[in-house]
């Protein structure tokens, strides 16, 4: 009996050091305190432009907010010399069965171009207006009307391709995503902003998120963008085959097992807006097919050098992780855990600490303490 509680207690510990390092690793990738504000600062700018009462778009009472990975908590710092994006809707209380889909788009980038500031910066794209902030980041701003017929915040949006409506619904869409993720958030690190660091919590489907689309990044740095997996199909199979897990590693590991699984035999795999079965968030690979080959390549390989890092113990782990991850983030994350666990252990304060045996520093009556100097020992 005595070696079962030992071996538990190891495996308890094995996971939530891992865990641990995958959490401080997507802290990492979070943008800075600075570049939230001043992104903060420009959403805000821009949509009180928008719906400013001397506009023409004012008479349609538009409601601006934000969608994707800022509305979620999923974003990711883009590697070296790639911007991140903000996504923003313009919902318009307009009937899309009376409008043009190309006119509506048409007004909203021509009300954005008579900006001093955003105008020259705009471009139009296939279904959004994009403002280009130079080595920094750019917002896409995506007009759409209600579907009251669908309901549920659905929304039609036009698409300059096809000449047409598509359906979306960025709402919904972030009240499911969030219905999936919350399990008791763990804390998180976020990267140090002098003169102290900031912590804040984080649900582990978010974190997973993030260090899918952190590998997704690595993995196809040397490939054109049009082959490299979007980040809401993603998020998509990500929440659809997490189930709660408190462990990082360990959802991550299912989810990758899971989305593997469900790759057919013959055709592709459709990844639908969970919320608006009519958008298909997929779509893109049916005129693309070796982006679909590249992603189910990219997935089974993932999934198998995953089964194998969440066995691996110090100093092998650290040298999948930089892999994984990338080398410079992975090696801060190591030496501020080192001198964590360094000063904990000389104070005799790091244990494990239940009922999810996660890592605990500092005075803790309900947690074991481990001895010295055995943390990254054989054990692991």
């Amino acid at each position: 009996m005595m070696i079962t509680k030992t071996y538990d207690l190891q495996n308890a510990m094995q996971t939530t050091f891992l865990d641990e390092l995958l959490s401080r690793i997507a802290a990492k990738l979070q943008i800075t305190k600075t570049q939230k504000e001043e992104a903060e600062t420009r959403y805000l700018s821009i949509g009180e432009w928008l719906e400013k009462e001397d506009c023409l778009l004012a008479a349609a009472h538009p409601q601006i907010y934000s969608q994707g990975s800022f509305r979620i908590g999923t974003t990711v710092k883009p590697k070296r010399y790639d911007e991140y994006d903000i996504d923003l809707v313009c919902e318009l209380q307009l009937d899309y069965k009376q409008c043009d889909p190309m006119k509506l788009l048409d007004v909203v980038y021509k009300r954005i171009k008579e900006h001093g500031t955003y105008g020259p910066m705009a471009e139009r794209k296939n279904r959004c207006i994009r403002i280009n902030y130079a080595n920094e980041f750019h917002m896409d701003i995506l007009p759409g009307l209600p579907d009251y017929e669908k309901g549920n915040a659905s929304l039609k949006v036009p698409d300059r391709t096809q000449h047409s409506w598509k359906a979306s619904n960025p709402k919904g869409y972030a009240r499911w995503f969030d219905s999936k993720k919350e399990i008791l958030p763990i804390k998180i690190y976020e990267e140090k902003i002098e003169p102290l660091p900031i912590e804040r919590r984080k649900y582990p489907l978010q974190i997973i998120v993030q260090l899918l689309k952190r590998q997704r990044d690595i993995a196809f740095s040397d490939k054109s963008d049009d082959l490299r997996p979007i980040s809401i199909v993603l998020t998509t199979l990500a929440a659809h085959n997490y189930y709660g897990q408190l462990s990082v590693a360990n959802g991550l590991d299912l989810i990758l097992t899971k989305v593997s699984d469900s790759i057919p035999d013959y055709g592709r795999l459709i990844v639908r807006n969970p919320t608006n079965a009519e958008e298909d968030l997929s779509e893109k690979w049916d005129d693309n097919p070796k982006a679909y080959l590249q992603f189910v390549d990219w997935i089974q390989e993932l999934k198998k050098k995953w089964a194998q890092l969440i066995n691996l113990t110090p100093p092998d782990v650290y040298i999948d992780l930089k892999k994984m991850f990338g080398e410079n983030v992975t090696n801060d994350v190591i030496r501020e855990f080192s001198d964590d666990t360094n000063k904990s252990r000389i104070s005799e304060t790091i244990g494990v600490a239940g009922p999810f045996a996660t890592l605990k520093f500092g005075n803790s009556r309900s947690s074991k303490s481990i001895p010295k100097n055995t943390f990254f020992g054989a054990q692991f």
